[in-house]
């Protein structure tokens, strides 16, 4: 995908427009991390760029987005832009289109992300130390941590994982912030919370679920866990949401409203219902197990089933073994 970024870029550039990379993907090109996704910012308007570009996708035009579909892969080229006035704790009520690349890059969230690069002009460009925070292993607003949380509050769960993802602590007047202001959080979609949720436990499920509680978002979103728990996520191996969630709420009888506020699948649904479930089952021979495997029609989860037991502490050492043998006499 790198190859299909840089070919973008060098157009933009050929045709008079500054181009960078920007966001995630040079966040990542630093830490040597494979970036998912590759996202360019450039002073050429949506307009401009739909000009340059045989197959485009008009994506947000209100917001200066244009999808060029390049060697069959999606890039998000968006103009350089100034956020106007946020009134949802999420989304700018306006946008005004710059020239100027620090303008595009003070807008964003944290410093690790506010890092542009151009293979063909600069290199780095880094007007707020993020390179030096990469490497310092801390998160950080770019500017004030108030005026960020304030603008887009989702950015407070976002910062909690990159914080767990990449294991680097939270500086101390951004920590203090989304303390102060995770009360926002219930002004964000369920969807999007779930989604933060999701890719936090699919990473590092002990050390989100610790700052998730020492932040105040369980206490502050009504969700009931069970914090003696968090503990046991530590030993977790297969890391889902599913997984770490059937962990968090083990022992609490309303895990129900948390789940459905969230608006997971119904297929997430299931799943969680049927490890929490698995999790009351004696087993202790092949007819227990089977017993389970029969009730519950969890052949397909069985793995996350004896991890969740093995985490929870469980003494199962030889169900692993029992399963195999049931596979094979069925």
């Amino acid at each position: 995908m790198i190859k299909g970024a840089n070919k973008i870029i060098k157009i933009l550039n050929e045709n008079g427009y500054s181009a960078y990379l920007v966001g995630g993907c040079v966040r990542d090109i630093i830490m040597n991390n494979i970036p998912y996704d590759y996202d360019i910012t450039t002073n050429a308007t949506p307009d401009e760029i739909i000009k340059l570009f045989p197959n485009t996708v008009p994506t947000g035009l209100k917001h200066g987005t244009v999808t060029v579909i390049e060697d069959g892969f999606n890039y998000e080229v968006t103009t350089f832009r100034i956020d106007g006035i946020y009134e949802d704790n999420r989304h700018p009520q306006n946008v005004t289109f710059s020239t100027n690349l620090k303008d595009d890059l003070k807008r964003r969230d944290f410093t690790i992300n506010a890092i542009a690069y151009s293979e063909e002009e600069e290199g780095f460009i880094d007007y707020f130390n993020g390179i030096k925070d990469i490497e310092n292993k801390i998160i950080r607003t770019v500017n004030n941590p108030y005026e960020r949380f304030n603008e887009d509050a989702l950015r407070i769960l976002r910062g909690i994982r990159f914080s767990s993802r990449f294991d680097f602590e939270i500086e101390e007047k951004t920590y203090q912030a989304m303390k102060e202001l995770m009360h926002l959080i219930k002004n964000i979609s369920a969807e999007r919370v779930f989604d933060e949720l999701r890719k936090m436990f699919e990473k590092n499920p002990y050390k989100a679920s610790l700052l998730l509680e020492d932040t105040l978002f369980f206490k502050t979103m009504d969700f009931k866990i069970n914090k003696d728990n968090i503990i046991k996520l530590k030993n977790l191996n297969i890391k889902s949401f599913e997984t770490a969630f059937s962990i968090l709420t083990d022992g609490t009888d309303d895990y129900g409203f948390f789940l459905n506020y969230l608006k997971p699948s119904n297929k997430t649904k299931i799943t969680v219902k049927k490890i929490k479930d698995a999790l009351k089952y004696p087993l202790k021979t092949k007819t227990d197990l089977k017993l389970m495997l029969y009730e519950l029609s969890c052949d397909d989860i069985t793995d996350e089933i004896i991890d969740v037991r093995k985490a929870s502490g469980f003494n199962d050492e030889d169900l692993s073994v029992l399963y195999d043998e049931v596979k094979i006499n069925n």
